[in-house]
């Protein structure tokens, strides 16, 4: 009769300590999905990158983590630009992200010849073009689209903290279109599609 009683009596045991370890595991994992989804690099952070005085003036700098580029023009001004341009985040099919054309690309030259008198101020000095695959958009190194109408690349707000190093907010993305008398008028961003 004991083994009986025994044997009764782990069941619940068991139960009890598997809804436990279920409840524990539960508690772990949502942990897990609020750290990584909403706090790890998505559109609700900031991102605390390198010491500012690593990035040199008058380079661009992709961070791949979180899918943009660290724009640092030769003045020392950062520019933090999305790698993907509104066509392509509102696309229910492929999608493309911009690129920076590479220097010895033979069509960087001509791209510059044409689309040179259209770049922003800022960009009027530099040979850097940005331009993706899936449309053919071309945007200069501000984000300025130069091929057509559309909006420029969406930036975000950038600050230097205390400790020196770059924080870029992606909770604060900023959409522009190239206007007749400015090059960055606020427009409404595009959901991802």
């Amino acid at each position: 009769m004991r083994s009986e009683v025994r044997n009764m009596v782990r069941p619940p045991v068991a139960l009890g300590c598997g809804a436990a370890v279920l409840a524990a595991a539960g508690v772990v994992l949502a942990f897990v999905f609020f750290v990584v989804f909403l706090n790890g690099g998505s559109a609700s952070s900031t991102v605390t990158l390198a010491a500012a005085d690593s990035y040199a003036p008058g380079t661009v700098t992709y961070n791949g983590d979180h899918r943009f580029y660290i724009v640092r023009l030769k003045e020392g001004q950062f520019i933090i630009l999305a790698d993907m341009d509104a066509a392509n985040e509102a696309s229910t099919t492929r999608k493309c992200r911009v690129q920076p054309l590479k220097p010895d690309d033979p069509k960087l030259l001509p791209m510059l010849n044409q689309y040179g008198p259209k770049m922003s101020p800022q960009a009027q000095s530099t040979t850097f073009l940005f331009r993706e695959a899936c449309n053919g958009a071309v945007y200069d190194i501000t984000g300025v689209r130069l091929d057509g109408t559309g909006p420029n690349l969406a930036r975000y707000a950038s600050e230097i903290d205390p400790g020196g190093k770059l924080v870029v907010d992606l909770r604060s993305k900023h959409c522009s279109l190239r206007g007749s008398t400015n090059f960055f008028a606020p427009t409404a961003c595009v959901s991802e599609g």
